[in-house]
């Protein structure tokens, strides 16, 4: 009984955790595509070109700013 008792709370505190983790990338990602509406190249400059998994149209204008 014990042990089944500290499997449960080992599970919530993972749970916990990643919960916490996906929210915090949640706010971060909203962050950068907030700014890439209001000004692409400020965008651009702040995040760099290579920011990945976000503001992806900032992003290519990021990369089409930087070909040329």
């Amino acid at each position: 009984m014990h042990g089944s008792l500290y499997k449960i709370v080992l599970f919530g505190l993972i749970l916990m955790s990643i919960s916490m983790v996906s929210e915090a990338i949640y706010k971060y990602t909203s962050q950068c595509d907030s700014d890439c509406d209001l000004n692409v190249s400020s965008c651009c400059n702040k995040y760099g070109s290579t920011y990945g998994g976000c503001c992806l149209f900032g992003m290519a204008y990021c990369e089409s700013d930087s070909i040329f």
